[in-house]
């Protein structure tokens, strides 16, 4: 049985933000769903789109650090990047051990506060 990707829990996300630095403010954050096939969880989630809400992707850069393809895919109001291994590293652990799922939560942060920061 596949399992349809979706995002992170309210509760996930806060816990997880709560470990960035104190005053960084984040201006979205988007699951990151580990997944052996990127075409097939995206189907997976065509299957559960209704005609009002059609599933809308486009590539994204590969994740070195998980050794990961990306495809950001939005769904109505909710956005995930799929993940699928393009090496035998932390993702690919991380689905060789815990299968499909959620992995990551990637925060992104204002460009002008990354600016800011390295000022400091």
């Amino acid at each position: 049985m596949t399992r349809v990707p979706q995002p992170m829990a309210e509760v996930d996300i806060r816990r997880l933000l709560a470990a960035l630095p104190a005053g960084m403010p984040v201006a979205q954050t988007v699951s990151g769903w580990a997944t052996v096939e990127l075409d097939r969880a995206e189907a997976a989630l065509s299957t559960h789109a209704s005609r009002s809400n059609p599933v809308r992707s486009a590539l994204a850069p590969e994740d070195e650090l998980l050794g990961a393809r990306c495809r950001f895919v939005r769904v109505g109001d909710s956005s995930l990047l799929l993940l699928e291994p393009s090496t035998e590293g932390r993702l690919a652990a991380s689905l060789a051990r815990f299968g499909e799922g959620p992995i990551a939560l990637y925060a992104f942060i204002d460009p002008s506060t990354i600016a800011l920061l390295g000022h400091a």
